[in-house]
């Protein structure tokens, strides 16, 4: 029902009124089956929370008549709540000039908290772009933890709730934002790593935390958003102990290629299991948190692959141009060129050709490539004078930083 509301500016009153009209039915005869001596249910959840709230709105009210100030607030609530639909959310209630809304309330997906983030980005960009007859700024605070959802009243009135101290949090997090502010929990920071430009905050303290809460404050979404994977438990997250030396060495390693322009390699070697990869996930943390913006790659080998020659390299190049490795053919080879022209200028496709030949893609009707694709010699060397002269070039725009992994597996 709330998808076609969403939907009832494209489909029209039409449609979405028999729509809804059938689905109501549905639902009475359901209720009657249920009988009303049923007890509530209730459900343990992980969700992402986001409040709303306008920034002085006391004294926006007072420069408006009640009736010009119910419509602006009216206007707000539904450009936010039509928002929030979009990015797969759930508005819970209106509070006063404020939302509340649940990212995983209904269908749960581990990307909830980046569409409680992409959603409160869309929210504050509307809410600018919009005449709501006086300045309109708000805040927006997001925890992702676990709640209990539930209904909760009379027979004659029920509502939908979330209890659990993620709501009390998310709440403060939402008064401490500032103005045009979005102010995100560590919990929910953790799931979306390498998505969004993001400022760390000093701690805060919350009425009944024992320690202080780390905080995050939103920019913008990357335009090349790295999603770090963690290994272990899903939904569990440890402090890395044991590896300050290592990740000493990392950091000014990282610093020293920067500051001084130049080529840094860092190499972690040890058994299985010992926290290689976690040091990779430690050092894109301590990346994506720094002031400057540099462009990040990842590779990684797998199991069974020492045969499959430059597969790491593919894999590397395909996951940064955002190729399906089941797609079309002619798809993959056109969003190949097109990246590559992108990142490395319009007279560069002699390259993407040559080496997109050597990573499996065959661009058979290619005018550069023809007299040496039966020769693997010239291919190679082809490919690794085009793969240097394209990392050359990019690195002019911005720093580059590479990740591969597991290169016990690489192929020679």
């Amino acid at each position: 029902m709330q998808v076609l509301e969403s939907q009832r500016l494209i489909l029209g009153d039409v449609v979405v009124e028999p729509a809804l009209a059938g689905l109501r039915s549905q639902i009475v005869a359901l209720q009657a089956k249920i009988g009303s001596s049923t007890e509530p249910s209730e459900e343990r959840r992980i969700v992402t929370v986001l409040f709303t709230d306008v920034v002085g709105s006391t004294s926006l009210a007072e420069q408006l008549d009640p009736e010009d100030w119910h419509g602006v607030i009216s206007r707000l609530h539904s450009l936010v709540g039509e928002i929030v639909l979009s990015n797969q959310g759930l508005v819970l209630q209106y509070l006063g000039d404020g939302l509340l809304a649940l990212f995983g309330a209904q269908t749960a997906s581990e990307r909830d908290p980046e569409y409680a983030i992409r959603a409160a980005l869309e929210a504050q960009q509307a809410a600018a772009a919009t005449d709501f007859k006086v300045p309109i700024h708000i805040r927006i605070g997001i925890h992702t933890g676990l709640v209990v959802l539930s209904e909760i009243g009379l027979d004659a009135h029920k509502e939908f709730s979330a209890l659990g101290d993620t709501m009390n949090l998310a709440a403060r997090l939402q008064s401490t934002a500032p103005p045009d502010g979005i102010l995100i929990s560590h919990d929910t920071y953790r799931h979306v790593r390498g998505v969004f430009d993001i400022t760390p905050l000093p701690p805060i303290n919350v009425k009944g935390k024992s320690e202080p809460v780390q905080t995050y404050l939103i920019q913008r979404l990357k335009p090349r958003p790295f999603r770090m994977v963690n290994r272990g438990v899903i939904g569990i997250e440890t402090p890395t102990v044991g590896r300050e030396v290592e990740l000493t060495q990392l950091h000014a390693a990282y610093q020293q290629a920067f500051e001084n322009s130049q080529i840094g390699w860092a190499q972690i070697v040890g058994e299985a299991g010992i926290g290689k990869s976690r040091l990779l996930v430690e050092m894109a943390d301590y990346i994506d948190l720094r002031k400057e913006r540099v462009r990040l790659l990842r590779g990684r080998a797998f199991d069974g692959e020492t045969r499959q020659p430059f597969g790491v390299i593919r894999r590397m190049w395909f996951d940064r141009f955002q190729i399906a490795e089941d797609a079309p053919l002619p798809e993959a080879e056109a969003r190949w060129v097109e990246q590559f022209l992108e990142l490395g200028g319009p007279d560069c496709e002699e390259e993407a050709h040559a080496l997109g030949l050597l990573v499996g893609l065959p661009f058979s009707d290619s005018p550069y490539i023809g007299a040496m694709r039966n020769d693997p010699i010239q291919v190679k060397g082809r490919a690794f004078v085009a793969s240097r002269s394209f990392i050359h070039t990019i690195r002019q725009e911005m720093p580059l930083v590479i990740f591969f992994d597991d290169l016990h597996w690489l192929d020679e």
